[in-house]
């Protein structure tokens, strides 16, 4: 039996998702992520298709303290998410974006 509410939701979530996560220690107190993240388009939601990446480079100066470099959403200036066809929202819109960071950890 098929669900009737199923046509109702056609194309109001991606077919293909992919993501690509990678974790690297590059050398004594010097760590890497990566993240590739693919959403096919989805054409109900006139919204194409999009391939984007996250970088972060952090070092740990000492216990508890790291220092960070990071880039989001690199591939394109701006994008839109995708939106949950369940929830009645406006798509969210993205831009790509690099800053610093200091991370503190108390009591290390």
């Amino acid at each position: 039996m098929s669900d009737p509410r199923a046509e109702d939701t056609a194309g109001e979530s991606p077919e293909q998702q992919l993501r690509l996560w990678s974790t690297l220690d590059l050398a004594r107190h010097w760590q890497l992520d990566t993240l590739l993240r693919y959403v096919s388009d989805l054409p109900y939601q006139d919204n194409p298709a999009y391939l984007v990446a996250d970088l972060h480079l952090g070092w740990t100066a000492r216990p508890g303290v790291e220092l960070e470099l990071v880039g989001r959403n690199l591939l394109d200036r701006r994008h839109r998410e995708f939106r949950a066809f369940f929830v009645d929202t406006l798509p969210t819109q993205t831009q790509s974006e690099v800053y610093l960071g200091v991370r503190w950890r108390a009591g290390r």
